[in-house]
């Protein structure tokens, strides 16, 4: 999941259908702030391509390959009065050394404004990334350089007191474009509303009842009649935050959710969606030197893959960090990854409609000053799909140094 991952993040998180986005309130502004790390990392891929070695020989690329990556990340805020400027993401650039064809830029940025006024806050942004499309969604070999450019406009807006109830409400517009011809039939345009109503209190936390609702179209992709091909998502559900002094905390969403596809072909079935999504992002402290995350969604989200419109993906993740003293931590993780297109048809022998990915990693970050860090960290990346073409094992090893300003 190395290439564009940036990109498809943005477009999940912009999805409709994520739940959490309805519960999620703008920001507070707070006081000035400059954090600004330098990263270079350089990785070492049995598998760089993610996937078989005859897919591998038919888009001409090497299995096994070292890549070069600096990376700069950002946080800035800037007050002005009752409002808050801020700018935050990465950017860097990925050099590889057997796979040059696949070098390229990596950029994730947001900035906007965060105002409150009264017992209201709201953040105005925008933001843009660019990357190499992910190989693993990528199934005609002249479309392995295709780069996917997104852009999102947003507003959110959470009114309430400390105690009692409150508004929320998001509105936001993204963009998804495809530099390479055979997919831009996979370029996007999407719009999303969610309100909801909020009660909190100290000892109890906060509930959230909301509902959602998305329009994402396909303009690349012509139909008879002047039909639009895309899908509409409806979604409604309850959030829970709670924090239990500071060694636990999390916030579960559980909704039914209902996917319409807006162009049915008569010959195949329907590819409509109802059910449930979910999500729980929780934090145990275990000791004051060992503490753990659990994350687990169930979500839908505009697809990437040429003949599918959406997927749903089931994630599972857990993490875990140990002090072992001053300056060493360890940390430790594993992931599993369920995905589930929509493609019908006859699209279906070359589109990964199923794929199940399970990744193991662990790593040492060793601190040499207060500004200054070593990384070392591997990981073993295991996929099985519906096509064999696209089942893939990964062993990477990576060696990193931070410097924050």
């Amino acid at each position: 999941m190395q290439f564009g991952r940036l990109g498809i993040g943005l477009i999940a998180a912009a999805a409709a259908c994520q739940p959490a986005m309805a519960a999620s309130g703008a920001p507070q502004s707070s006081g000035r702030q400059f954090d600004v790390m330098f990263m270079g990392d350089v990785t070492h891929d049995t598998n760089l391509p993610r996937t078989s070695a005859l897919e591998a020989a038919r888009s001409n690329l090497v299995l096994d390959d070292t890549s070069y990556t600096p990376n700069l990340s950002m946080n800035l805020r800037y007050p002005v009065g009752r409002q808050s400027l801020f700018l935050e993401g990465q950017a860097g650039y990925v050099f590889h050394q057997n796979n040059s064809v696949l070098d390229s830029e990596r950029v994730n940025i947001t900035t906007g404004v965060d105002t409150r006024i009264s017992i209201c806050s709201t953040r105005f942004s925008g933001g843009y990334a660019r990357s190499l499309s992910d190989l693993q969604d990528i199934t005609l070999a002249t479309t392995i350089t295709n780069k996917i450019r997104v852009e999102t406009v947003s507003l959110n807006a959470q009114c309430g007191r400390r105690t009692g109830l409150g508004v929320n409400f998001t509105a936001s517009e993204d963009w998804g474009d495809n530099s390479a011809a055979q997919m831009q039939v996979q370029d996007y345009r999407g719009e999303n509303y969610s309100a909801g109503l909020t009660y909190t209190r100290p000892a109890l936390g906060v509930v959230t009842l909301f509902a959602s609702y998305g329009h994402s179209l396909f303009p690349n992709r012509p139909r008879f009649g002047g039909e639009e091909d895309g899908f509409d998502n409806t979604a409604g559900g309850i959030t829970f935050d709670r924090h239990l002094g500071a060694r636990i905390e999390g916030t579960a969403t559980v909704a039914y959710s209902k996917v319409t596809e807006l162009v049915h072909n008569p010959l195949l079935p329907a590819r409509d969606f109802a059910g449930l999504t979910y999500s729980f992002n929780g934090k145990y402290r275990v000791t004051r030197k060992l503490s753990t995350d659990l994350l687990f969604e169930r979500a839908i989200k505009p697809s990437t893959r040429i003949g599918s419109t959406y997927e749903l993906r089931t994630d599972y993740r857990f993490n875990a960090n140990y002090d072992v003293g001053r300056r060493f931590k360890l940390r430790g993780s594993y992931e599993r990854v369920d995905d589930k297109s929509s493609a019908t048809g006859p699209l279906v022998a070359t589109t990964l409609t199923n794929s199940r990915a399970n990744i193991v990693s662990g790593g040492v970050e060793y601190d040499l000053g207060r500004r200054i860090s070593l990384t070392l960290d591997g990981a073993q990346e295991q996929r099985k799909t519906n096509n064999t073409l696209f089942d893939y094992r990964d062993t990477r090893v990576t060696a990193g140094v931070r410097v924050r300003y």
